[in-house]
């Protein structure tokens, strides 16, 4: 699986549908700015149907990468078998 940023291959309409979100303090989640970049598969060869959004802070540096398929559970499973942990594989399938 080879993956791109949407913005490198359409600029203007991936820059202006990036998401972004300010999280306050004094909640769970750590303070700061977040922004989601979206990437595609681009492997010819690949069947893999997935998006992934990196998660982005206020430092760029990556603080998540969520990864989406729109396939079946079992499809998931099996591309995912990598997953070290149950909650990895349930943080995918939901």
């Amino acid at each position: 699986m080879y993956f791109i940023p949407f913005t490198a291959v359409l600029p203007e309409i991936g820059q202006s549908e990036t998401r972004s979100l300010r999280v306050p303090p004094n909640l769970e989640a750590p303070e700061g700015f977040y922004a989601f970049l979206e990437f595609y598969c681009i492997d010819p060869k690949c069947d893999c149907q997935l998006v992934r959004f990196m998660v982005m802070g206020d430092d760029d540096q990556r603080q998540a990468l969520i990864t989406y398929g729109w396939k079946s559970k079992l499809f998931t499973m099996k591309l995912f078998h990598h997953a070290t942990t149950t909650f990895q594989v349930r943080i995918l399938l939901f």
